[in-house]
Protein backbone atom coordinates (compact mmCIF):
# COMPACT_ATOMS: atom_id res chain seq x y z
CA UNK A 1 0.00 0.00 0.00
CA UNK A 2 1.66 3.66 -0.90
CA UNK A 3 1.46 6.05 1.90
CA UNK A 4 -0.07 9.62 1.00
CA UNK A 5 3.28 11.26 0.24
CA UNK A 6 4.08 8.56 -2.20
CA UNK A 7 0.23 8.97 -3.70
CA UNK A 8 0.66 12.69 -4.27
CA UNK A 9 4.16 12.15 -6.28
CA UNK A 10 2.76 9.82 -8.21
CA UNK A 11 -0.33 12.29 -8.89
CA UNK A 12 2.48 14.79 -10.24
CA UNK A 13 4.49 12.21 -12.34
CA UNK A 14 0.92 11.79 -13.70
CA UNK A 15 0.64 14.62 -14.67
CA UNK A 16 4.42 15.24 -16.39
CA UNK A 17 3.15 12.13 -18.36
CA UNK A 18 -0.30 13.97 -19.60
CA UNK A 19 1.44 16.85 -20.78
CA UNK A 20 3.95 14.58 -22.76
CA UNK A 21 1.27 12.42 -24.25
CA UNK A 22 -0.53 15.53 -25.17
CA UNK A 23 2.96 16.54 -26.72
CA UNK A 24 3.78 13.67 -28.90
CA UNK A 25 -0.47 14.11 -29.95
CA UNK A 26 -0.91 10.38 -27.89
CA UNK A 27 -4.75 11.92 -26.86
CA UNK A 28 -6.46 8.91 -25.40
CA UNK A 29 -3.34 8.06 -23.41
CA UNK A 30 -3.11 11.07 -22.14
CA UNK A 31 -7.01 11.47 -21.56
CA UNK A 32 -6.88 7.92 -19.53
CA UNK A 33 -3.83 9.32 -17.35
CA UNK A 34 -5.86 12.05 -16.90
CA UNK A 35 -9.25 10.22 -15.43
CA UNK A 36 -6.76 8.03 -13.57
CA UNK A 37 -5.32 10.87 -12.02
CA UNK A 38 -8.90 12.15 -11.14
CA UNK A 39 -9.69 8.76 -9.87
CA UNK A 40 -7.02 8.09 -7.61
CA UNK A 41 -7.52 11.52 -6.01
CA UNK A 42 -10.79 11.11 -5.52
CA UNK A 43 -10.18 7.36 -4.14
CA UNK A 44 -7.71 8.24 -1.49
CA UNK A 45 -9.35 11.51 -0.37
CA UNK A 46 -6.63 13.84 -1.46
CA UNK A 47 -6.87 17.17 0.51
CA UNK A 48 -8.90 20.43 -1.34
CA UNK A 49 -5.49 22.15 -1.60
CA UNK A 50 -3.27 19.39 -3.34
CA UNK A 51 -6.40 18.90 -5.63
CA UNK A 52 -6.94 21.99 -6.53
CA UNK A 53 -2.91 22.36 -7.36
CA UNK A 54 -3.18 19.13 -9.51
CA UNK A 55 -6.07 19.66 -11.24
CA UNK A 56 -7.04 23.79 -10.76
CA UNK A 57 -10.00 25.75 -9.67
CA UNK A 58 -13.03 26.85 -11.72
CA UNK A 59 -15.38 29.10 -11.20
CA UNK A 60 -19.35 29.31 -11.31
CA UNK A 61 -19.32 29.43 -14.82
CA UNK A 62 -16.59 27.23 -15.61
CA UNK A 63 -13.76 30.16 -15.84
CA UNK A 64 -10.87 29.03 -14.61
CA UNK A 65 -9.64 30.60 -11.10
CA UNK A 66 -6.52 28.64 -10.98
CA UNK A 67 -4.48 26.55 -13.79
CA UNK A 68 -3.69 23.49 -11.97
CA UNK A 69 -1.01 21.05 -13.45
CA UNK A 70 -3.46 19.20 -15.99
CA UNK A 71 -4.23 21.95 -17.99
CA UNK A 72 -7.80 22.89 -18.37
CA UNK A 73 -7.27 23.50 -21.82
CA UNK A 74 -5.33 20.49 -22.81
CA UNK A 75 -7.68 18.64 -20.67
CA UNK A 76 -10.52 19.51 -23.18
CA UNK A 77 -8.43 19.34 -26.23
CA UNK A 78 -7.44 15.30 -24.51
CA UNK A 79 -11.28 14.80 -24.33
CA UNK A 80 -12.44 16.26 -28.02
CA UNK A 81 -9.57 14.04 -29.54
CA UNK A 82 -10.22 11.22 -28.01
CA UNK A 83 -14.02 11.02 -27.52
CA UNK A 84 -15.92 13.07 -30.58
CA UNK A 85 -13.19 12.49 -33.02
CA UNK A 86 -12.84 8.55 -32.31
CA UNK A 87 -16.63 8.36 -33.11
CA UNK A 88 -15.60 9.25 -37.09
CA UNK A 89 -12.78 6.58 -36.88
CA UNK A 90 -13.61 3.97 -34.00
CA UNK A 91 -10.76 1.87 -35.15
CA UNK A 92 -8.53 4.54 -34.35
CA UNK A 93 -10.15 4.86 -30.94
CA UNK A 94 -8.38 3.30 -28.04
CA UNK A 95 -11.13 3.29 -25.64
CA UNK A 96 -13.39 1.39 -28.33
CA UNK A 97 -10.74 -1.36 -28.69
CA UNK A 98 -10.43 -2.04 -25.07
CA UNK A 99 -15.07 -2.20 -25.18
CA UNK A 100 -14.07 -4.73 -28.25
CA UNK A 101 -11.71 -6.68 -26.58
CA UNK A 102 -9.01 -5.43 -29.38
CA UNK A 103 -5.79 -4.15 -28.37
CA UNK A 104 -3.44 -2.61 -31.00
CA UNK A 105 -0.19 -0.79 -29.84
CA UNK A 106 0.59 2.33 -32.16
Amino acid sequence: MLSDREIEMKLYDMAAVFKNHMRAGRYPQAKYIYDKARMLAVETGLEEKKREELFGLRGERGNSLKEGLFPHELVQKAYLETCVKAKEQPEDCILCQKQLGIMVQK
